[in-house]
């Protein structure tokens, strides 16, 4: 006779399947000492193999082998779909639920046999495993379909999430757009309104100018009142400045020149800050023509800004140093001192607007911490990169500008 799946369903094995059901608790003992031996470092031998369904699930299969019609309904697949989903919630791999099922034929094979003490026939091996591989195909399906719900969940989850983070990108991108906007509307209209009373105060100074007195302490107020007002004066000058590149209001009138012309004027243009805080300055420029295309009258607010800086933050009688070469397709100028430094925490934050060192908050020349700003926002538009350098305090700093040369070399 041919041995069909639907013949050994057809056959009853009563004394098999009494003997699993009333040995369950046992072979759940012999199974879990064979499991710790065949993976002893498997993530499942952190539970406790009893509290779950396959007790039950050896009770069922059990009845079912000892009754056709309760092996035709599929109860025994029942507690394996439980024990499926408990073996995914317990954390254990899809691989040690498969490999246990294994184990648990060996066991319960060799439990039968020692109990009947007989071979089992080939129907009951048959059968017996065929039941086994209907539960191991229902508690395997049980929890891939737990980890997929979890794996929807947390795409779910983690989609929810991305969308609120951009979101809140977006709300905060905004915010600082509006605070952006009000803060170049701000400096605009501050420049505009200090400009107003400027111009009668540059009147007076050229009134008195034309009085001449003997009296020492009328000339002086003269020069300290002339000396603010020219302070005054490049302050709103500069927040004018940065407030046009801000909003894109700024061109340069470019044309092609030579750098060391620009340079030159820079020095003439500098000596008296310098002078008057008796620095000695060092000129130090290639002799090699360097032509490039710039605005000249921007490009000398850029050199003459940093060497006024460099006055500016060393102490009286101090070095400051001007040097320009050419690198290549580059021209590059360096201007550095021996004054007051800048801390390392503070290097890559000195080119933002309002920045200043802490210390540098005390000398009464230091500003609004906007004139390193406007030197990097006007070397960007001449294409060109502005970098800062110091050892840190009392180490005096160094700032290189690397500006692109003509392709040639030379005005065409």
């Amino acid at each position: 006779m041919t041995v069909t799946p639907d013949l050994l369903r057809s056959e009853n094995f009563a004394e098999v399947g009494q003997l699993l059901q009333q040995d369950a608790g046992l072979l759940i003992e012999r199974w879990s000492v064979e499991a710790v031996k065949d993976q002893p470092h498997a993530h499942r031998l952190h539970h406790q193999a009893l509290l779950d369904d396959l007790p039950r699930f050896l009770t069922e299969l059990g009845r079912c082998l000892a009754h056709a019609s309760e092996r035709n309904s599929g109860n025994h697949c029942k507690p394996a779909v439980d024990h499926g989903e408990q073996r995914w919630e317990a954390g254990w791999s899809l691989g040690e639920v498969v490999r246990d099922y294994q184990l648990l034929r060996v066991v319960l094979v060799d439990h039968l046999e020692e109990k009947l003490d007989r071979s089992l026939h080939s129907h009951e091996l048959m059968t017996i495993g065929m039941c086994l591989d209907d539960a191991i195909a229902a508690s395997v399906d049980s929890y891939v379909r737990q980890r997929e719900e979890f794996l929807r969940g947390l795409e779910q989850q983690r989609a929810e999430q991305d969308n609120r983070i951009k979101e809140e990108l977006q709300r905060r991108e905004e915010i600082l757009r509006q605070a952006d906007r009000h803060k170049n509307e701000f400096l605009a209209t501050l420049s505009h309104e200090l400009r107003n009373p400027l111009a009668p105060l540059r009147n007076v100074v050229g009134v008195l100018e034309l009085h001449e007195t003997s009296d020492p302490v009328i000339v002086q107020i003269r020069e300290i009142i002339q000396r603010q007002v020219q302070q005054m004066v490049r302050l709103v000058d500069d927040l004018t400045d940065v407030s046009r590149i801000a909003q894109g209001k700024i061109e340069l009138r470019k044309e092609q020149l030579s750098l060391s012309a620009v340079l030159d004027q820079v020095v003439q243009s500098a000596n008296p800050i310098l002078e008057a805080q008796q620095h000695k300055l060092h000129v130090n420029l290639t002799r090699e023509p360097l032509w490039l295309e710039g605005d000249p009258a921007r490009l000398a607010q850029i050199f003459l800004n940093l060497l006024n800086n460099s006055a500016k933050y060393t102490d009286s009688g101090g070095q400051v140093w001007l040097e320009a070469e050419r690198d290549g397709d580059q021209a590059v100028v360096r201007v550095r001192d021996n004054g007051i430094g800048i801390d390392p925490p503070m290097l890559p934050h000195i080119f933002e607007m309002f920045t200043q060192a802490e210390w540098s908050l005390n000398r009464s020349q230091g500003g609004l911490g906007i004139g390193l700003t406007l030197v990097r926002r006007l070397v960007d538009l001449h294409s060109g990169t502005i970098t800062a350098h110091s050892a840190g305090r009392n180490q005096g700093s160094e700032f290189t500008v690397l500006l692109p040369l003509l392709p040639d070399g030379q005005p065409s």
